[in-house]
């Protein structure tokens, strides 16, 4: 059985960062040891948030602990999101690096290099810096949305074309000179997205090619899903025993290189059925004379109702994605 060490906040209620990732972990048979970044009661949407985030002194300590016994040498994937502490960022670092270096086995490193969205940073900016620095260069895959691609690539402006999506990606490639794969996991550019449609851009390192992936755009507001979409790659890498192969390339037990945009737009599949089920679930709950707080309540990731669906990733069709106007289709620098 696979196992993944997950890196990222933790939140009493509700379902985002290791709340988001493990349970649909767990369903594609993958163990899951849940490392918090920070403790809190709930995301920071909700009118109140109090908790812990945790330092560096904290991580060196469990990263420690996790090399004298050993455990670190069952790791297949290290998975990173919210890091919540700039000064922790290095020990974190350190103990992936660690974990790395003493793998008898390939061990792939997914980083999620949480900032902000839609414009705003959820966290100090010195953490851009941090991510180029110290967890760029462990990375496999980069899963930033394009708000972030857009700040890590140090871009002059925001991305407004296809062209810039495959720019932006291709400096990400650069500052992280061991990832196979970058995702830019939000796109909204006029030529890859409108009104209906929103976009991911996948740039294969081994290929030097981009597609896009567009999919229905949802008209309502969650939280996690970044989270849920990241451990959802998490989970199709370790679970199918995903590697390093040959000239960068992201390779099956057999050999066989892995068709990681296809295997990004199953991840969509199973996010948009979690939010499909989540509008639903809130459209009909959701009375006027909620406060924020119970708004929020009945807006969280409704993941344990879509077991089934989360269960289905790694066999989803094309026929199921085409009905789900799910479109996988490449691009060029020249488009």
């Amino acid at each position: 059985m696979p196992r993944v060490l997950a890196v990222q906040s933790h939140v009493v209620h509700g379902h985002v960062g290791n709340k988001a990732a493990a349970f649909p972990l767990q369903l594609l048979g993958v163990d899951v040891d849940p490392l918090h970044t920070v403790e809190v009661a709930n995301h920071s949407g909700y009118p109140l948030i109090k908790g812990t985030r945790l330092d560096a002194d904290h991580f060196t300590n469990i990263f420690d602990a996790l090399r004298v016994n050993q455990h670190d040498l069952e790791y297949d994937l290290v998975l990173s999101g919210y890091l919540g502490n700039p000064t922790g960022v290095p020990a974190i670092a350190a103990g992936i690096k660690d974990i790395k270096k003493r793998a008898t086995r390939n061990v792939l490193y997914v980083l999620d290099p949480v900032l902000g969205d839609n414009g705003k940073l959820y966290l100090p900016a010195e953490m851009i810096q941090r991510y180029q620095d110290t967890l760029f260069p462990l990375a496999d895959v980069l899963t930033p949305n394009g708000f972030e691609g857009e700040l890590l690539a140090n871009a002059a402006q925001p991305m407004a074309s296809a062209r810039d999506a495959l720019a932006i990606a291709r400096t990400l490639a650069a500052k992280a000179s061991a990832a196979r794969l970058i995702l830019l996991t939000t796109v909204d550019t006029p030529d890859l997205a409108n009104n209906d449609t929103l976009a991911l851009v996948a740039y294969v390192r081994a290929t030097d090619s981009a597609h896009a992936v567009t999919f229905p755009r949802m008209h309502a507001q969650f939280t996690g899903t970044g989270d849920l979409l990241t451990a959802l790659i998490a989970a199709s890498l370790a679970a199918r025993g995903v590697r390093h192969g040959e000239d960068d390339a992201l390779v099956l037990p057999t050999g066989e290189p892995v068709d990681l945009p296809t295997m990004v737009a199953k991840c969509i599949w199973v996010m948009q059925q979690v939010l499909a089920q989540t509008h639903i679930h809130a459209e009909q709950a959701i009375v006027a004379t909620d406060d924020r707080a119970a708004v929020l309540r009945k807006r969280e990731l409704r993941l344990i109702h879509c077991k089934r669906e989360i269960e289905h990733l790694l066999d989803v069709s094309d026929d199921e994605l085409s009905a789900a106007k799910i479109v996988v289709a490449p691009f060029s620098e020249a488009e």
